[in-house]
């Protein structure tokens, strides 16, 4: 079983750079794996991912000792931890509004004495049953992460109560979700995320083990939210490359055709 790259760096006071595989296409994760992201982000909620898909992109970032982090789609209580069964490091759950919605992750990500994780020990996130369980249990409680979106209002209400549940080791702000359900749009938009990013790493420094992150989309930007306190970044992704590249590619071959 493999440590987390994220939390050796988070723990020993470092920073992870992760980056958003959209497409879930596995050569995309080792590409970004053996460029040397921490960790990449693949999507469940916003993206037609299946299991299988998403096992593939897992285990292309073993190969290089990337961390996988899985934004889930919350259909059910097995959601939360079946990735981690196929290898993943660590959960994204979208839309954790309160203290409640933090112990139900941690509940279902952790084994006990932190959680009542439902257990099978066959995939790769157990050694495909090489492994004693009660060292897959103790291993996975300390290198596999659960990391809860604070993309609300409400979340910022309750963030004390967030912070303090056992189980739980990032916060991960949504910025554009974030300011939606705020209703703080155009000039009033850098301001508010300031405020939160702020509201957050104030909640977050009141207890050893807990960090916060956040998605951004340049360099720049990164060492922006870097200096409010933020620990794991996410830059950009696949998709917006893409894009780039594309758009590049294709203006730049106008202007030559056409001058």
């Amino acid at each position: 079983m493999r440590e987390s790259k994220v939390l050796n760096k988070l723990r020993s006071g470092g920073y992870a750079l992760c980056t958003q595989i959209g497409s879930a296409a596995a050569p995309f994760v080792g590409m970004a794996a053996q460029i040397g992201y921490d960790c990449v982000w693949i999507d469940q909620e916003h993206k037609a991912i299946s299991d299988s898909m998403l096992r593939e992109c897992i285990y292309a970032s073993q190969i290089y000792d990337c961390d996988t982090v899985i934004r889930i789609l919350k259909r059910s209580y097995a959601d939360y931890f079946r990735p981690l069964e196929d290898g993943a490091t660590g959960i994204m759950v979208p839309h954790c509004m309160s203290a409640e919605d933090a112990a139900i992750a941690a509940r279902n990500t952790k084994f006990y004495p932190l959680g009542l994780r439902g257990q099978d020990f066959s995939s790769l996130g157990s050694d495909f049953m090489t492994s004693k369980p009660e060292a897959v249990m103790e291993h996975s409680n300390k290198h596999t992460f659960t990391m809860l979106q604070v993309e609300d209002v409400e979340a910022l209400r309750d963030l004390d109560g967030i912070v303090q549940t056992e189980g739980v080791e990032i916060l991960f702000i949504g910025p554009t979700d974030l300011l939606q359900s705020s209703k703080k749009f155009g000039l009033s938009s850098s301001k508010f995320l300031e405020e939160a990013y702020k509201k957050v790493n104030d909640a977050v420094s009141k207890r050893k083990g807990v960090w916060w992150g956040t998605t951004v989309g340049s360099p720049e930007a990164a060492k922006s939210v870097y200096e409010a306190g933020a620990r794991f970044i996410n830059v950009k992704g696949d998709f917006s490359a893409v894009l780039t590249a594309f758009t590049k590619t294709y203006l730049d071959t106008i202007d030559l055709l056409e001058r």
